[in-house]
């Protein structure tokens, strides 16, 4: 019986345009926490909105409102009482 080893002789050839993928890195939310805070973000953003009416500031604020008010919403449409935010970690 022939024993001889079978192995590719030229790894890197064998490698070649194969990219490690990043590692996965993740947070863990507490969505009902998570609400609060949102919540309480919202509600300061209102304030600095009635602060700076009439300013070039103000649309800058409003914007950011609409954009966090989806966000809330979506997080209170989550059925899970956890979240999990996830992220492939480029290194340079």
């Amino acid at each position: 019986m022939d024993r001889r080893s079978h192995t590719f002789q030229d790894v890197d050839a064998l490698l070649q345009g194969l990219e490690p993928k990043p590692p996965v890195e993740a947070l863990v939310f507490d969505r009902r926490g998570l609400v609060r805070i949102l919540q309480l973000w919202l509600m300061e953003r209102h304030q600095y909105r009635r602060w700076v009416a009439g300013t070039p500031a103000e649309l800058e604020v409003v914007s950011e409102i609409m954009y966090w008010d989806e966000v809330l919403a979506w997080v209170r449409s989550q059925p899970q009482e956890e979240l999990i935010l996830s992220n492939r970690v480029v290194t340079p």
